[in-house]
């Protein structure tokens, strides 16, 4: 248990040499599960490494507000419906009752439209795994067709295996994430490829994909020659594949730069989160 209260490791404090191991452990709050990163070094201390997703969460994911904001609008569309003299009947219960169900619109799409990515996904990983095709007999067309998408982009991207779920980390900057492939190209150079089961592929996944990057260089495991996102959608199994842009100079510094300046402002985040938490708590309990 005490690592999981371990301070959070300040930016330059940890170098590679110091650190022992990194571990991916699981917390529990709110009645809930939670995963986290603990970097032991060598002396014994231990520190705490942010997760790549959670320096991303500054950002605001106007996109997905969106989606949220649209899949309530079309429930409300096919729920509210006028009778024969085309008006809209509804009692004050009913009408809450329809804005409680708008409300949590988005959670039930996203959970019931996951099926089929998630599948064609799952096909994707064995297929990775073992270098085999998969049994697909009775599978959704759409799986399929994604499936069959992956291969033909696969047969073409000449591309080798190095490791699947891998976890990286980045010392100085304390952060650490899961990569979801590691690839080699056709000189040995590595290459990122990231799954998304999304509606689109964001600009906000490019920077995901760089911090890995980062932390797989600093852990000595190379430069990447190419990082790519491969998009297999929730709802209709669509296959993408999308290049992370590059600078002029034919590196990825803008973007890497970008995330490093989200390392801090994410810790200054958290922080006044923590403080207004604390505050709140406070306040209740002189209350009481």
């Amino acid at each position: 248990m005490a690592g999981q209260f371990a301070p959070y490791a300040p930016l330059g404090v940890l170098v590679a040499e110091n650190v022992l191991r990194v571990e991916q452990c699981t917390g529990r709050a709110f009645g809930r599960d939670y995963r986290y990163y603990l970097a032991t070094c060598k002396d014994g201390a231990e520190y705490r490494l942010r997760s790549v997703t959670s320096i991303l969460g500054v950002l605001n994911k106007e996109a997905l507000l969106q989606w949220a904001v649209d899949q309530s609008m079309d429930y409300l569309r096919g729920a509210l419906l006028p009778a024969e003299d085309g008006v809209i009947h509804l009692t004050p219960g009913a009408l809450e009752e329809h804005l409680r169900a708008a409300r949590s619109a988005h959670y039930r799409t996203k959970t019931e439209a996951a099926a089929l990515g998630t599948q064609a996904h799952e096909f994707v990983e064995e297929f990775l795994r073992t270098g085999t095709d998969p049994d697909m007999v009775g599978v959704d067309a759409r799986v399929l067709n994604c499936y069959d998408l992956f291969r033909a982009w696969w047969d073409q991207a000449r591309l080798s295996v190095v490791q699947t779920e891998l976890m990286v980390y980045h010392p100085g900057l304390g952060y650490a994430g899961q990569l979801d492939f590691l690839a080699a190209d056709a000189e040995g150079n590595p290459v990122l490829v990231d799954w998304k089961t999304s509606k689109a592929v964001y600009w906000n996944y490019n920077l995901q994909v760089v911090a890995y990057a980062k932390a797989l260089r600093e852990m000595g495991r190379g430069t990447v020659s190419a990082m790519r996102i491969v998009r297999i959608g929730r709802e209709d199994a669509e296959f993408e594949v999308h290049e992370v842009p590059r600078d002029p100079d034919g590196t990825w510094r803008s973007l890497g730069l970008l995330f490093e300046s989200l390392v801090p402002l994410s810790d200054a985040f958290r922080v006044a989160e923590r403080d207004y938490r604390k505050g709140r708590r406070k306040a209740g309990e002189e209350a009481a």
